[in-house]
């Protein structure tokens, strides 16, 4: 998606992406009426291209978001961080633990996670987050908010449990409501998406990847974290929030303005189209 850029226009920008997503999923996409929106996707292409929100900037920095996660509901919530670069070669890797977590500031999926320091192969480690670096979402696929300068920040690693590696809790909360839950099992192996909604209610329906064979139970602390994700998403047409449950805390991964870019695949397309009538553009 590198030929896209922030200033295409809409008509431009709908035929290219369908070209996209027919490369990277082997058939033509559905819809994507981006003039007059009515799906999920459409939605969030249409703010994609059409709703520049300055504070978008500082949210969608991994960085700064912490600070605005601190001051909205408590630094107990913060993923404690270990350190910022601003270039892979500043790291110093004997004053890190042996377990850690590697982030771009402001990437999507680029995380690097170390359970032991001294298998790491740092070399071909310090390639990969100065590749990360090199990539501008702001021009990849329009995303405004990505108008920052890239960093990786260094975090606390949060281990996996004997059941399954940890889940990511994505909440897709519209003007300060989360109606759904996307739980993102086994991303480092076989990836697969379970959708609930508030009561914890499996749908029928699938988001780029399969839904689980595993039994998801609920996490302990729902209520909390519907709570969270109600306080941070405030005021905003559209916010995914994505927390963790780990040794009974709450911690946030990060906040979303346009999941997948408005380009991953929803089925049925009913469902797209049943998100798309919770966001009002």
């Amino acid at each position: 998606m590198a030929f896209f850029a922030t200033h295409l226009s809409a008509l431009n920008y709908a035929l290219l992406l369908r070209i996209y997503l027919h490369v990277r999923h082997g058939r033509w996409p559905r819809g994507l009426n981006f003039l007059q929106p009515e799906s999920f996707n459409e939605k969030i292409t249409y703010l994609k291209l059409n709703r520049f929100q300055p504070a978008g900037c500082t949210l969608a920095d991994k960085i700064k978001m912490k600070d605005y996660v601190a001051e909205k509901i408590g630094k107990q919530y913060v993923i404690p961080t270990l350190a910022i670069y601003d270039r892979p070669n500043e790291i110093i890797w004997s004053e890190l633990p042996n377990e850690f977590v590697m982030k771009a500031s402001h990437g999507s999926g680029m995380n690097l996670i170390c359970n032991d320091k001294h298998k790491l192969d740092r070399s071909k480690a310090e390639s990969l987050m100065q590749h990360w670096l090199a990539i501008d979402y702001s021009l990849v696929s329009g995303e405004w908010q990505y108008r920052h300068q890239p960093r990786i920040i260094c975090e606390r690693y949060l281990e996996n449990t004997a059941q399954h590696s940890l889940l990511d809790y994505k909440f897709f909360c519209f003007d300060g409501e989360p109606r759904y839950v996307q739980v993102d099992i086994d991303r480092n192996s076989q990836h697969r998406r379970n959708i609930y909604n508030t009561q914890w209610q499996l749908q029928p329906c699938m988001i780029l990847y399969p839904q689980s064979e595993k039994s998801i139970q609920a996490p302990e602390n729902l209520a909390r974290m519907l709570e969270i994700a109600s306080i941070l998403s405030a005021h905003k047409k559209f916010l995914r929030v994505d927390l963790y449950e780990y040794q009974n805390q709450i911690f946030v991964g990060e906040l979303t303005y346009h999941p997948g870019g408005g380009c991953e695949f929803i089925r049925p397309y009913e469902f797209d189209i049943e998100l798309g009538k919770l966001l009002n553009v």
